[in-house]
C-alpha cells in the first residue's frame, strides 16, 4: 500500500490454533487456568503523572500519533495521546499483577520483550 510508516519488507504472519501441536495447546490452556490477571485500568491522574513526568516521550508520541492521525486538532490529538499513555500504563499495570502471581512467567515475558525491543533497534 506504500504506507509512508509501514517498511517495505513489512511481512504479516498469521498464527492460529491449528499452528500448535496438541500437546502444547493443551499445555498452554492448562496454564492460562492456573492465572488470573485482571488488567487495571490507569487512572485519569495516573495517566497525568505519567505525562508529567515523561514528558520527553510524551512529546515523541505526539508528534508521531499526530501523523498516524493525519490531525492536528489539540483535542484530538490529546485524546488519542492519552489514550495511548493509558494503554502502556495498563500494559505495565498486568505485568506487575503477573509478577506478584507468577515470576516465572513474568521473567519469560519480559525476555521476549527485550529480546523484542533489542532486535527492533
Amino acid at each position: 500500500m506504500g504506507l509512508p510508516y509501514v517498511a517495505d519488507n513489512f511481512e504479516v504472519l498469521i498464527h492460529d490454533l491449528e499452528c500448535f501441536d496438541v500437546d502444547s495447546r493443551e499445555a498452554r490452556t492448562a496454564q492460562r487456568r492456573l492465572i488470573s490477571l485482571p488488567a487495571q485500568p490507569p487512572t485519569a491522574e495516573q495517566i497525568d503523572v505519567w505525562t508529567q513526568a515523561s514528558n520527553p516521550l510524551v512529546t515523541s508520541l505526539s508528534e508521531k500519533l499526530a501523523k498516524r492521525i493525519g490531525s492536528h486538532d489539540p483535542a484530538r490529538l490529546n485524546e488519542s495521546v492519552n489514550e495511548a499513555i493509558g494503554w502502556f500504563l495498563e500494559k505495565e499495570n498486568a505485568l506487575e499483577t503477573l509478577r506478584q502471581v507468577a515470576p516465572q512467567i513474568h521473567e519469560a515475558l519480559l525476555g521476549v520483550i527485550t529480546r523484542h525491543s533489542t532486535a527492533k533497534r
